[in-house]
């Protein structure tokens, strides 16, 4: 298992959901700083952390601990969130 710690910025809104069983299901994607060559992660988030994740505005800062997986039928990548923490949130006109 490929464990990891992500520091970046959200990009978009996330798209919030509930899975069959009706538990919470967040989807959303982050930026990363990677200098020459940043990088954007698609994360998914269940639990607790879809419902964090849900309220999180594009341009928030965030932390985020997971796990990355990879489906080798559709050669793509993603990070499965464990805990969310918003580290800088972004206001909107008229406050959030």
């Amino acid at each position: 298992m490929n464990s990891l710690i992500l520091n970046g910025v959200v990009v978009g809104d996330p798209k919030a959901t509930q899975t069959k069983e009706g538990a919470a299901k967040c989807v959303f994607v982050v930026g990363t700083d990677g200098k020459d060559l940043p990088l954007r992660f698609t994360v998914i988030a269940f639990g607790g952390p879809a419902e964090a994740a849900a309220s999180l505005l594009d341009g928030d800062e965030i932390l985020l601990a997971g796990r990355m997986v990879a489906s080798a039928f559709n050669k793509t990548m993603a990070i499965v969130a464990n805990a969310v923490e918003v580290l800088e949130e972004q206001t909107m006109a008229g406050g959030k």
